[in-house]
């Protein structure tokens, strides 16, 4: 299936009453995830892409957090990729 130009956000994420930031954060999150793995974007690529701190981003990932809809997941890299 074709992915179109939209991205769907579940409609509880309104009753846990966001910050604007953590909001866009998540709907970034949303607009890249896919229905199998999910995404997993560095701090610095959302920061990049919404056009804010990595701070700020840091602070709405952990207020997304406590919603249940985004966890944090650590990943290793190796240098150089």
């Amino acid at each position: 299936m074709k992915r179109g130009n939209f991205f769907v956000v579940q409609n509880q994420i309104f009753d846990f009453k966001l910050s604007p930031i953590a909001f866009y954060v998540y709907c970034y999150l949303c607009k890249c995830r896919n229905k199998k793995s999910g995404c997993y974007p560095s701090k610095q690529t959302i920061a990049s892409a919404c056009g804010i701190a990595v701070s700020s981003v840091s602070k709405a990932i952990k207020q997304l957090s406590k919603t249940y809809y985004c966890y944090k997941k650590l990943q290793r890299r190796k240098a150089n990729q």
